[in-house]
C-alpha cells in the first residue's frame, strides 16, 4: 500500500538494483511457501517465512532483508511478478497490517 506511495520504495527504481540470482531465490521462496499453504496466504506470513530463510548470498541475513534492500517492500516485489503472483486485497486482508497473495496457475 505504501510502496507506491513513497519515492524512496519506488519499485521500479530498485529493481533495477537486484540481480537475476537474486529474484529467482526469492520467487521460489513465495511460490514454496504459497504452495505448501493451498494456493495463498496472507503478506505478513509469507513475510516471516522469507524472514526464517536464508539470503541468496553471503553476508546478507534473511531472504526479507534482501528483498527489502532491493525492491523496498514485498508488494513492490509482487507488482513486478504480476504474471506469477496475484495480489488479492490490499486493503487490509485478516487485519489492518497485511493482504492476500495468491499463486497464478500457468
Amino acid at each position: 500500500i505504501y510502496a507506491a506511495a513513497l519515492p524512496h520504495m519506488d519499485a521500479s527504481r530498485h529493481s533495477r538494483s537486484a540481480d537475476t540470482g537474486l529474484s529467482a531465490h526469492l520467487e521460489n521462496l513465495i511460490k514454496e511457501y504459497l504452495r505448501a499453504s493451498g494456493g495463498k496466504a496472507s503478506s505478513r506470513d509469507v513475510g516471516r517465512y522469507l524472514a526464517a530463510n536464508g539470503a541468496s548470498r553471503r553476508g546478507s541475513k534473511s531472504a526479507l532483508t534482501e528483498l527489502k534492500e532491493a525492491y523496498g517492500s514485498l508488494l513492490s516485489f509482487l507488482r513486478l511478478r504480476a504474471n506469477l503472483f496475484a495480489v488479492l486485497d490490499e486493503e487490509g486482508y485478516g487485519g489492518h497490517y497485511g493482504f492476500e497473495i495468491k499463486l497464478k496457475d500457468k
